[in-house]
């Protein structure tokens, strides 16, 4: 073994415990090291972090890590400080003192990772900055969002491309676990890349058995699911209300469950995270929120109890499963009304350019900006008032806002999708006590009340602005009472760490003067459209090979069938249909941890 050798290894086993990298993992290192530009395609549950920490670890300077994800930034960040790695990162939650006292730290080399939203990336403080950092090393997490051809496409990510014209000497390491080669070509393309290499790991998971059920009780065949495999399982929804519903179900079947959505308080996500990590919780439905970062590689089950729009978005959740390398299972649940809808919603997602103008004369006349006003401006913005006055569908409505953002005409801030929540924790006695001695009291609560069902049995999301709205009073004044009742203990109130927020970037103009690329418009739907017409496939195909179709997706195809999905099983057996159980009994015969 060589002497750099060594060295790599005693910093993998000193900070980190391992005495061996992962397959692929030494030779990304080595090329990062070398200061190389570096493309690595790894699957989810690869080892990404270590490809950019252990190489920063032997450079010299600051390592600048860019990712879009506030939880896997601080997961990141939390992990290397607690190896006796200093580390920082620049969030949404930190004030101009703060944010400047780690860019501070950064300068003076007392950090040796520096984490950043990529749209942190185009603020004055951070230029200001970037010049005095020593850095050696900029990683770029989740690179597929510079690409306007990624099923994630961040504008921001483009700024990135601007930095690393005046990083020449710095090298590049770009990650991620879901690129086309479309997008690999925009990665290189748009960061820059010379003299560089693309490391692609296979994404075929040996261990993992990939199954689809079409059941007519998709709740009945859930909880027989969950029941018949034990260990850490993982339920993916595709909306925060369901994600309850069905916890609240599968709850009285007596099983150890929890659910997780970005509305929640922070504190109240840290405590389900944490309890889910030590197996006291031993399910968790949960909507795409959860995972990101997460460390737990004993997960046995991810079931899909809605079907995903995107190939990259199932892969990569159902891919939490078996990260030890032992036996586990990815399910997913459909019915036919659902694959209808995906295609309905193409074109709620990509409207046409004249209802988008529409919609921006909308918002602009909601947030009450004047025409050749607004630019630099930040707008409270509630969807669901907004939704309702117009008469529209969420889903429309945030689609046609990431356009509008993507288009770089305006910002949505971080607590946009993170409504306040209410649950009423007091007896029915003490509401009628409220009425004859706080009646401003009891005007709030019983708006609340009539605006709102299930408020003494769960969290249930509210807007302040309707409840002020119905009572013809100040946002401010409904938040005090609020604030009041859960101080009283007759309510849990949890606001939204700031009010959802629009930037907007330029000053309004005419609908008819709205400049929107109209080609981008249709390639992005076109590629869209493709996305959801792959997952269609997937999920109703009745011959072949699960394992194959997802990763014939990604530009890869093993030699033979993995021989361990519901269709290969299937093949084997000459069935078409059988249970779970078979497909379990068949793919586990020495049954260690059934």
């Amino acid at each position: 073994m060589q002497d750099t050798d060594l060295r790599l290894n005693e910093i993998l086993f000193k900070h980190w415990g391992y005495h061996s990298f992962r397959e692929g993992q030494e030779e990304i290192i080595r090329h990062v090291i070398e200061k190389k530009d570096t493309l690595a395609l790894l699957p989810t549950g690869g080892g990404k972090s270590i490809c950019y920490q252990v190489p920063a670890l032997k450079l010299k300077g600051l390592c600048l890590v860019i990712s879009p994800l506030i939880a896997l930034m601080k997961d990141q960040c939390h992990q290397l400080n607690q190896r006796d790695i200093p580390a920082g990162m620049i969030h949404a939650g930190l004030d101009d003192a703060q944010t400047r006292d780690i860019y501070e730290a950064a300068s003076n080399a007392k950090i040796k990772f520096l984490f950043v939203s990529p749209e942190r990336t185009h603020s004055a403080l951070f230029l200001d900055f970037l010049y005095d950092w020593q850095i050696g090393l900029l990683a770029v997490d989740e690179a597929h969002c510079i690409s306007q051809w990624g099923y994630d496409f961040r504008p921001a990510y483009l700024q990135i491309g601007e930095i690393r014209k005046h990083l020449k000497e710095v090298p590049c390491i770009a990650l991620t676990a879901s690129a086309t080669e479309q997008v690999q070509k925009d990665i290189l393309h748009l960061l820059h890349f010379q003299n560089y290499q693309i490391f692609s790991s296979s994404f075929e998971r040996t261990n993992l058995s990939f199954s689809v059920f079409q059941p007519e009780n998709k709740l009945t065949r859930l909880a027989q699911l969950l029941q018949s495999v034990k260990g850490s399982k993982l339920v993916y929804c595709r909306s925060r209300k369901r994600t309850v519903e069905i916890a609240e179900w599968l709850e009285a079947q007596e099983i150890k469950i929890d659910y997780y959505h970005a509305g929640l308080s922070a504190e109240l996500r840290n405590t389900k995270q944490d309890q889910w990590l030590k197996n006291e919780t031993e399910v968790m439905v949960c909507t795409n929120a959860f995972g990101m970062g997460i460390d737990k590689s004993d997960v046995r089950m991810v079931v899909h109890y809605d079907i995903p729009d995107t190939p990259e978005g199932y892969y990569q959740e159902a891919g939490r499963a078996g990260r030890d390398g032992e036996r586990a299972y990815a399910i997913l649940l459909y019915t036919n009304a659902e694959l209808l809808q995906l295609e309905r919603d193409i074109e709620l997602k990509y409207p046409t350019s004249n209802r988008m103008s529409e919609i921006y004369d909308r918002l602009c006349q909601y947030l009450g900006i004047p025409y050749e006003g607004g630019k630099d401006q930040e707008f409270d913005f509630d969807l669901q008032q907004f939704c309702k006055l117009n008469n529209m569908n969420s889903i429309q409505v945030l689609s046609m806002l990431k356009i509008l953002e993507q288009h770089e005409l305006i910002y949505l801030s971080d607590a946009f999708h993170a409504p306040s929540k209410v649950q009423l924790i007091a007896g029915r006695d003490y509401l009628d006590e409220l009425e004859k001695n706080q009646p401003e009291l009891d005007e709030v609560l019983k708006s609340l009340l009539r605006m709102y069902g299930g408020l003494w049995n769960r969290f249930v999301a509210i807007s302040e602005f309707n409840i002020a709205k119905k009572l013809n009073v100040s946002y401010d004044y409904v938040q005090y009472q609020l604030k009041r009742l859960h101080h009283l203990q007759i309510l849990e109130y949890i606001p939204c760490p700031d009010l959802p927020q629009i930037l907007f970037l330029h000053d309004r103009v005419r609908s008819q003067f709205l400049h929107l690329d109209r080609a981008l418009l249709e390639r992005l739907k076109k590629m869209y459209t493709h996305r959801v017409l792959s997952m269609i496939q997937y999920a109703s195909m009745s011959q072949g090979c699960r394992s194959q179709e997802l990763l014939k997706y990604f530009g890869q195809m093993p030699e033979k069938p993995c021989g361990i999905c519901d269709l290969c099983i299937s093949r084997k057996k000459g069935q078409t249909e059988f249970s779970f159980e078979a497909i379990k009994i068949l793919f586990c015969n020495d049954c260690r941890w059934i």
